[in-house]
């Protein structure tokens, strides 16, 4: 999938992901993510329309999904 308009991430949580199994919370990992936020689900909703992803965030994530980084990088 193509976020922020040209960054390409996994279309689903990756198996080896360090944050799977985690608690979900507001303010988790996986609630930040490009793969759960930008999803599209089967009744067509999403939390944030993929062009619209924040770019860094998006670099982040897309250095961590491929090994780049042990931890995405997210400046608020």
């Amino acid at each position: 999938m193509k976020i922020a308009n040209k960054i390409e991430i996994p279309d689903e949580c990756p198996e080896n992901c360090k944050f799977k199994g985690e608690s979900f919370y507001q303010g988790s990992m996986c609630s930040r993510c490009p793969v759960f936020c930008c999803v599209v689900d089967d009744n067509g909703f999403c939390l944030i329309d993929a062009p619209h992803y924040r770019e860094d965030w998006a670099q982040e994530f897309a250095k961590f999904f491929a090994g780049e980084s042990d931890y995405p990088n997210l400046v608020l």
